[in-house]
């Protein structure tokens, strides 16, 4: 057991309860993200959230990012949703039977005992005092998590924060990316794997911004990267030149910077 996970040596209630809170509330966070991203992806949070715990995520994050006295982390949406939401998820059909039923087993064990948790939860965020009772209960919910996922992977679960990735630095990642593919068509070179391209679209980064309209000039440019591979394999230079000029290739890219070029600047 590390330092950061180690029960603190102190008699307030109140500490202790916050820590153990902390831990338990963590790790589920964590193993929401973990189980229903390898369940469903990166967008996972579309399909396996309730709308109004959706909702609370989209104007969680669109109201932190609009306060100018503090700095936006773009977090992954579980660190928006309320403690009952996630016991809320967890119960959801959708995400028992695929994803959660061969961890907790029962569905009332988890619900019944999440539910406990909420009103101690509450006495500890508002300050006032946490019983021994209160503890002991905390201590069973965490013992039974623990004997559900084993301690080790508990307390490794209970050690995270999942941030996404700073939005400016894949955002300028791509941007270079898509200009060595550029001078790579135009000298009608191969051009090198895109792997910076298509690890972002399995991200949560790349699944916010597929609503957006610019979004949609990057992929278009990198469609054409990639059209531009495959016709390579059998065309000669003179019709590469022909089909670029066809469909406005030099136009695509431009349209593309341009387009993280602004998506940098209103994500910094």
């Amino acid at each position: 057991m590390t330092n950061e996970n180690a029960v603190p040596n102190c008699n307030d209630p109140n500490i202790l309860g916050y820590f153990l809170l902390h831990q338990i509330e963590i790790c589920l966070r964590e193993l929401l993200i973990e189980t229903l991203a390898e369940l469903d992806g990166p967008n996972w949070y579309k399909r396996h959230l309730t709308g109004n715990a959706l909702g609370k995520y989209t104007e969680g994050r669109r109201y932190e990012k609009a306060a100018p006295w503090t700095t936006f982390v773009n977090h992954d949406p579980t660190c928006y949703l309320d403690f009952p939401d996630l016991r809320e998820t967890i119960a959801l059909a959708q995400n028992w039977k695929p994803a959660f039923q061969q961890i907790f087993l029962k569905k009332e064990w988890i619900v019944s005992d999440l539910s406990k948790l909420e009103p101690i939860r509450n006495k500890v965020a508002h300050n006032r005092r946490v019983t021994a009772r209160d503890l002991a209960v905390q201590n069973d919910v965490g013992a039974a998590l623990k004997s559900c996922l084993g301690e080790e992977r508990f307390l490794e679960l209970a050690s995270r924060c999942s941030v996404i990735p700073n939005p400016v630095e894949i955002l300028t990642e791509i941007a270079q990316e898509l200009k060595r593919a550029q001078n790579a068509v135009e000298a009608l070179e191969p051009v090198d794997e895109l792997l910076i391209w298509e690890k972002v679209q399995q991200s949560v980064i790349g699944v916010q911004l597929e609503d957006d309209s610019r979004w949609m000039d990057v992929r278009m440019a990198f469609t054409a990267v990639a059209e531009y591979q495959s016709r390579r394999n059998v065309a000669h230079g003179y019709e590469l030149r022909r089909w670029m000029k066809r469909i406005k290739f030099q136009c695509k890219v431009n349209n593309a910077l341009t387009a993280l070029a602004e998506l940098r600047k209103e994500a910094g």
